[in-house]
């Protein structure tokens, strides 16, 4: 504690705090309750006092471990230790137990977390058979050949696990059938060729994989159609979890992106005027994103977290997805924009 400070009837000698609470976890915010801070003058009075007249530094939970609080009252400090300690996983769920698929095809598996902010989300994945089912680190399953396999997802933190049964089918082939034999007609006048119309060609859209990522230390979901912005982020720490979905190269439908620098947070919206609103309230708008399908093909539901302050929406085109996380306390927000099949 530090004694400097010009001595008087009423002047401070001493600031002295007194935690309330010194054990967090991650990301979790500081409250004026968790801490009682007292001044003491010089004609030996005290007072506590109130928040907002002091100052608090190193106070940090994005990381675990024991931390140096110091409080500052004028020239005066005192400091307490706080320990920050990691969500644990809890369990880990799969969004199928099982699926089929024919020899050639492939399927997105997504792994659930309980609690859905715990900390660390690393996790493997493993098939019983890989000349049957093989899985890669993202959870995407490939159909190799005809049979059954059990894919597996293991959690680091703990060890929890979770499987989806995968029955693989090989299409019989097609047969040609065998002619019969027909007598040969007499001949038949051959009437003047009428010239067959030509069809109209159809305009082929084209299509973009979206990436999907995930931020493991803020909790934040985040979508872009460069392949060079993925692979940067991934070299930041975030898990690459494969394509999201897939979008029209072009379309009458943008899709907006903004970001919010307080936060750290992005959000995407097909309304300019959610983006303008925005906008006003401080987010950076960083142009479009990416476009909906016209047609409204494959629709991508919108979820809101309201107990979390970055990653407080998410995109999917699971239904399964959507409902799990509603049930979980998450807000259905309808659907966001659409992707193409």
């Amino acid at each position: 504690m530090s004694t400097s400070g010009t001595q008087g009837a009423a002047d401070v000698t001493d600031v002295t705090v007194t935690p309330n609470k010194t054990a967090y976890t991650i990301n979790e915010a500081f409250s004026a309750s968790d801490i009682t801070v007292t001044a003491s003058y010089a004609d030996f009075t005290s007072k506590t006092l109130s928040s907002g007249t002091y100052t608090i530094e190193g106070f940090n939970t994005s990381s675990a471990g024991t931390k140096t609080v110091t409080v500052k009252y004028g020239s005066y400090t005192d400091t307490y230790l706080i320990t920050v300690s990691p969500i644990n996983v809890k369990g880990i769920s799969l969004d199928r137990s099982d699926v089929s698929l024919n020899k050639g095809s492939s399927f997105r598996l997504y792994a659930y977390f309980n609690p859905s902010n715990a900390t660390n989300k690393a996790v493997t994945w493993s098939t019983t058979n890989a000349g049957i089912a093989s899985v890669d680190g993202s959870g995407n399953v490939y159909a190799v050949n005809g049979g059954t396999a059990v894919i597996t997802v293991k959690t680091a933190d703990g060890s929890y696990t979770a499987q989806c049964t995968v029955k693989v089918t090989v299409p019989a082939a097609a047969q040609t059938p065998q002619p019969t034999a027909v007598p040969t007609p007499a001949a038949t006048p051959v009437p003047t060729p009428v010239p067959t119309p030509v069809p109209t060609p159809v305009p082929t859209v084209k299509k973009v994989p979206m990436h999907r990522l995930y931020n493991p230390n803020s909790g934040e979901h985040f979508y872009t159609a460069s392949d060079s912005e993925n692979n940067f982020l991934v070299t930041l720490g975030w898990i690459a979890e494969g394509i999201g979905w897939t979008a029209p190269e072009k379309s009458n439908s943008p899709v907006y992106r903004l970001y919010n620098p307080y936060s750290g947070d992005h959000h995407y919206t097909l309304s300019s005027y959610e983006r303008d609103w925005l906008v006003t309230l401080g987010w950076r708008y960083e142009g479009i994103g990416w476009y909906s399908d016209d047609n409204k093909a494959v629709p991508l539901y919108r979820q809101f977290n309201p107990n979390e302050q970055v990653g407080t929406h998410n995109y999917t085109t699971s239904k399964w997805e959507n409902d799990w996380l509603v049930s979980l306390g998450w807000r259905g927000e309808g659907i966001g924009w659409y992707g193409v099949n």
